[in-house]
């Protein structure tokens, strides 16, 4: 333990404090970075996993079609207040589970491109459940070119641990289909040091995932979070979370096998195959984020928009940016990349300071 908890302080470092207060409407910007991605945050789930510290909320048929609309006005709102030669760099569509609103998905990217003009790189997340040969027709429709799938593991005993309800067949055939479509990048997510793994199911993860030929690899370890329910489970089942030693090492044994199967690291977690497109939700230097819980950062600023639903919807149907909190950024943040280090789709959670009050009043209860 005490091994571990100065590997803790030696790769975490130190973090500033970032001044979060509520962020006026005349402090939206209306210039930013040519650099700059469009995030769009869908909500809803149909079931909610015990570890995710992303927003969302139980799926909802009329309260997701209100959302969508929603979107599409704050589109609209963003294009009339940015200079008219902003063009976004890629479109990235993340949750939640962005397929709850599969209907509306052609709805959401024809809007962003019709007030914003074309947009080459268009990802979206998948669960493995919604990737169906009629799914993924839609979704190319949509002119979605890149696929990120949520597989987490084939082992059936951790995706229960896990709270997903499919089974290691399913997650291969997910892939198997999103491979059949030809995306010009297909991402696969593999989650480790999850409690009770062993080194050999941790490898057999690893090497399905190159066995089945995806165009990238993305890995993350496990992260107990205090306003998740994935704490209390682990207790049930009487496990104990991973060291940050079982991580490091676990990590560099992943390192070792795609180094063998030919990938090269092209981040942190990610792992890419020669001569593909590089599948990026977390490595955008600038983003600007919509949708309940989205953040947004501009290199001089970052904020997020409210997590509350209702609360979304009535800012929109006042006219107003949905921004619940942010912060001006010091030239010395600025440097280091904004609050997340530069590393974030604007669901990241931030490393500075953020106490309970401050998440409340942007509709995080619990904590």
């Amino acid at each position: 333990m005490i091994v571990d908890s100065i590997l803790r302080r030696l790769f975490a470092g130190r973090s500033d404090p970032f001044d979060f207060r509520p962020f006026r409407q005349d402090e939206i910007p209306t210039r930013v970075p040519s650099a700059t991605g469009l995030y769009i945050h869908v909500p809803f789930c149909r079931q909610i996993c015990p570890f995710c510290p992303y927003n969302k909320r139980v799926y909802n048929s009329a309260m997701a079609t209100a959302c969508v609309e929603r979107m599409k006005k704050e589109i609209g709102m963003w294009a009339s207040r940015l200079e008219t030669s902003f063009k976004p760099t890629s479109l990235y569509i993340g949750g939640g589970t962005p397929a709850t609103v599969l209907p509306q998905l052609g709805e959401i990217v024809a809007s962003c491109q019709d007030k914003f003009g074309r947009i080459d790189t268009i990802a979206m997340e998948l669960h493995p459940l919604d990737v169906t040969p009629e799914a993924v027709k839609r979704i190319t429709d949509a002119g979605v070119n890149q696929v990120s799938v949520g597989i987490q593991s084939f082992h059936d005993h951790l995706l229960k641990r896990l709270g997903r309800a499919y089974d290691g067949k399913r997650a291969l055939e997910a892939i198997r289909i999103l491979k059949d479509a030809s995306f010009d990048a297909l991402d696969a997510d593999i989650m480790f040091a999850i409690q009770g793994e062993t080194m050999e199911e941790l490898v057999e993860d690893i090497s399905r995932v190159i066995e089945a030929e995806v165009t990238q690899l993305s890995v993350y370890p496990l992260v107990l979070y205090s306003f998740t329910p994935m704490s209390q489970v682990i207790q049930n089942q009487g496990l104990r979370r991973a060291s940050l030693l079982t991580e490091l090492r676990m990590l560099l044994r992943i390192y070792d096998l795609t180094d063998r199967a030919g990938y090269s690291r092209s981040a942190l977690g990610s792992f890419t195959k020669p001569k593909t497109p590089r599948y990026t939700s977390v490595t955008r230097e600038f983003y600007l984020g919509l949708g309940p819980g989205a953040a947004s950062y501009t290199g001089s600023a970052w904020f997020v928009n409210t997590f509350s639903i209702p609360e979304y919807l009535k800012y929109i149907d006042e006219g107003r940016f949905p921004v619940a909190l942010g912060t001006q950024l010091t030239e010395k943040i600025r440097k280091r990349g904004g609050p997340s280090g530069g590393s974030t789709t604007g669901r990241s959670l931030w490393n500075g300071t953020v106490n309970c009050s401050s998440l409340t009043s942007i509709g995080i209860s619990g904590c």
